[in-house]
């Protein structure tokens, strides 16, 4: 392998010469959120303490892969935009803003428009710098939208600039922003900082950067055996070969021959694979199939050092031969064809490292004597259709091994993990297993990018698999990818380590009932609303409560029938809104996958307390909290809580704003009747009209909505045939509408009812 060019640069050099781009795959901007304080003040610390005392800060390795000049940071996110953060601070603060605008627009965001934008306001902002507390600064300008008070990674850059007041356990404030650090501080210091920080040769902040290149492997031996003197199998060929290429590359360091890999693997090692094998006695493709999983997942997590992976996600789907060929076509890896030995040597280091692996897994695994199959299952299934040794299945009349899903290479990652790390332990493996997949099942694990964040995520916690509970406990969770459900692992993980003696009156421990609930229901691990009082905040003593109400309103995949009917949950979770941004991105059907989201998101966490913590509203003297009587968005929640148009829309129906209406319809809906406009008058209007005026298909039973964005109604006194879409149409031939004019909204019942009674009136 070639050795990688590994280069010191300072953040302000950095971005002169290149453009900084966050790459869709990370997730929202970490260290500036809620729970985070003692991490900004020790970092922030140590950056003005560089800065003071003109000392070397060195800050690790930043790595990923550039493009068109452009860094798409694989790691290192969270460090930079800390940087980018403390360069426009001192910058703002030294009146060096504008003149430096273009480099600090160099920072964004891929796809993050809410993101990428902040960015590009606080790099155009021209206000003096004055002591208002920065964050109100900020929020005061015109361009700053409200929406953004609900955006994650906003909310976490202002928390990083402005701190918080959160105290520690001695009642100090702690110093966990950058104004709080830099409080005090004339103008003249900021300009030496800020001298320091855009002078490469002074700035004593310092990163590395690492461009990750591809391994160049030589070609080597190629052994070719066939020693019975018939045709060999492709598992037989690959045995031969990787026997050679074990000898000729002295990987054995074993002297006993019982204990080696050339022994084992036609003796001992085949017994675990016999108990799955095919009606005509065969494991040859079962086993081949684990060994080439085992080593496409060494290919992933092969890394250059610690935490720095060889190979991104990009380069290993669209680039990698090694992991196209054991990944399979389609993800179907149940028919690899053996071509030949070159293919492993593509990658010798994670052909080397694999071996190693398979023989410590295959071993205690051996030693267990455990049925792994039946054990590696969530606790919420008997089956999930795991196969951790590979089954046969037939298809067209032929057997092959059983595939994996993308969750389910995660858990074959996660338990030869396991074994890598130590012995089989029952509590051990069931603790292990319980984590990894209440973290699998909540994240979205559907493509080849997502498999690979998970695979390096368990890749991360897998030394402490045999103690889990110890570990996540007390662990800083720093991962982007399925963060929210790592932070409910840990604060689970805390609850049932700190109160080991605990005992309920039915005689369950934290562990048991935290279980019960995760198997309740659709709930598959995610319970957060059981015990989350705001963001980064819990409360245990709502546990109880509030699982005795989730067990009120829900059953096995489903909303029980008495909160189902007349969309009774739904609208009474709506009632709990004050905000506008919660309407929006929710899907207003009660599927489990719907209702999943709103209970678990943090965008919801307060109606979701409500409804859990309180009886449910009586929608009579139920009030809208947007207080303005014609408000479109007061007349939106009432029609969504007053009325019972939720029980008879489509599902997957989600809030939109088109042709100056509010409208619930599902993504990528064509046909009209799946479009239901609401908060709008028409509504009230052509309903008075259809109790003696009018009648019309499109009305929704006795309910006062119709579907469509056009109303097609017809005069009962006469039969006329009227089209209503923010002006009148009558019918005049098949097809042809002619306007009416000089009618709007506000006179048209007035006229409809005029034409009624005087049918001859044009």
């Amino acid at each position: 392998m070639k050795n990688n060019k590994i280069q010191q640069t300072t953040f302000w050099k950095f971005l002169q010469n290149r453009k900084i781009e966050i790459p869709i795959i990370q997730r929202d901007y970490a260290q500036g959120r809620i729970g985070k304080e003692k991490l900004r003040e020790t970092f922030l610390s140590d950056l003005k303490k560089a800065l003071d005392n003109n000392t070397t800060l060195k800050l690790d390795f930043v790595y990923g892969s550039f493009e068109n000049n452009s860094l798409n940071p694989l790691d290192g996110q969270q460090r930079l935009t800390t940087l980018w953060l403390l360069h426009w601070y001192i910058a703002f603060k030294a009146e060096k803003l504008k003149e430096n605008e273009s480099t600090f627009k160099k920072f964004t965001y891929e796809t993050r428009t809410s993101s990428r934008e902040f960015c590009n306001k606080l790099s155009e902002i021209r206000v003096e710098s004055s002591d208002e507390n920065i964050v109100k600064l900020i929020e005061n300008q015109t361009w700053f939208f409200s929406e953004w008070k609900q955006d994650p990674t906003i909310q976490a850059m202002l928390t990083m600039l402005g701190g918080t007041s959160i105290k520690d356990n001695k009642a100090n404030d702690i110093i966990d922003g950058l104004a709080e650090v830099f409080n005090g501080t004339n103008k003249e210091k900021f300009l030496e900082y800020w001298r320091n920080l855009s002078d490469d040769s002074e700035c004593p902040i310092v990163f590395y950067h690492l461009d990750l290149l591809e391994l160049k492997l030589s070609d080597d031996l190629y052994i070719k055996m066939n020693a019975r003197g018939k045709q060999l199998t492709d598992f037989e060929n690959f045995k031969a070969d990787l026997m050679g290429y074990i000898k000729a590359e002295n990987i054995e360091v074993e002297t006993d021959e019982k204990k080696r890999i050339i022994h084992k693997l036609d003796t001992d090692w085949t017994d675990i694979f016999w108990k799955n094998k095919s009606p005509n006695h065969k494991i040859d493709e079962i086993y081949y199939a684990f060994i080439n999983r085992l080593l496409l997942n060494c290919l992933i997590a092969v890394k250059v050092e610690k935490n720095k992976y060889i190979y991104t996600a990009e380069k290993l789907e669209k680039e990698n031969k090694l992991f196209k060929y054991l990944y399979g076509d389609k993800s179907n890896d149940s028919n690899v064809k053996y071509h030949g030995f070159d293919i492993y040597r593509l990658e010798e280091t994670v052909v080397k490292t694999g071996i190693g692996k398979l023989k410590t897994v295959l071993n205690r695994l051996e030693s267990s004597k455990a049925d792994i199959n039946k054990l590696s299952h969530p606790n919420w299934v008997d089956n999930s259709g795991l196969s951790f040794i590979p089954e046969y299945e037939k298809k067209d009349e032929k057997y092959f091994p059983t595939t994996l899903t993308q969750p389910q290479r995660v858990v074959f990652f996660a338990i030869c993990c396991y074994f890598e790390n130590g012995d089989y332990h029952e509590s051990s493996f069931k603790q292990w297993m319980r984590v990894v997949w209440n973290i699998i099942e909540n994240a979205n694990i559907e493509t080849i990018p997502a498999m690979i964040g998970a695979i390096r995520l368990i890749d991360d916690l897998a030394d402490y698999s045999h103690e889990i509970y110890n570990h996540l406990k007390d662990r800083d969770i720093l991962t982007d990818f399925a963060k929210e459900q790592m932070e409910e692992e840990k604060e689970k993980a805390r609850q049932i380590v700190d109160n080991k003696e605990f005992k309920d009156k039915y005689d369950k421990t934290w562990e048991e009932k935290i279980i019960e609930a995760e198997k309740y229901a659709f709930f598959k691990g995610a319970i957060c609303f059981l015990f989350r009082v705001v963001e980064g905040q819990y409360d245990w003593g709502k546990f109880d409560a509030r699982f005795e109400k989730a067990k009120e309103y829900f059953v096995e995949k489903k909303v029980k029938e008495d909160y189902k009917k007349d969309a009774l949950l739904l609208r009474s979770f709506i009632s709990y809104f004050d905000d506008w941004g919660m309407f929006w991105g929710m899907v207003y059907d009660n599927s489990i996958d719907s209702w999943k989201s709103l209970l678990t998101n943090v965008k919801w966490i307060k109606p979701t307390n409500c409804l859990f913590d309180n009886d449910l509203p009586d929608f009579n003297n139920w009030d809208s909290q947007f207080l303005e009587p014609n408000d479109a968005k007061k007349l939106v929640h009432e029609d969504l809580v007053k009325s019972q148009l939720l029980k008879v829309v489509q599902a997957g129906c989600r809030l939109n704003w088109r042709y100056e209406h509010y409208a619930l319809y599902p993504p990528r809906a064509n046909a009209n009747w799946k479009k239901y406009v609401i908060g709008s008058e028409r509504n009230v209007i052509f309903s008075s009209l259809c109790r003696e005026t009018i009648t019309s298909e499109q009305k929704l039973g006795d309910l006062d909505y119709f579907w469509g964005w056009e109303i097609y109604f017809t005069l009962k006194s006469n039969g006329k045939k009227y089209q209503w879409w923010d002006c009148l149409k009558e019918q005049i031939e098949t097809d042809k509408w002619v306007k009416v004019p000089d009618v709007t909204i506000d006179n048209l019942e007035e006229f409809l009812n005029k034409i009624a009674k005087s049918p001859e009136v044009d």
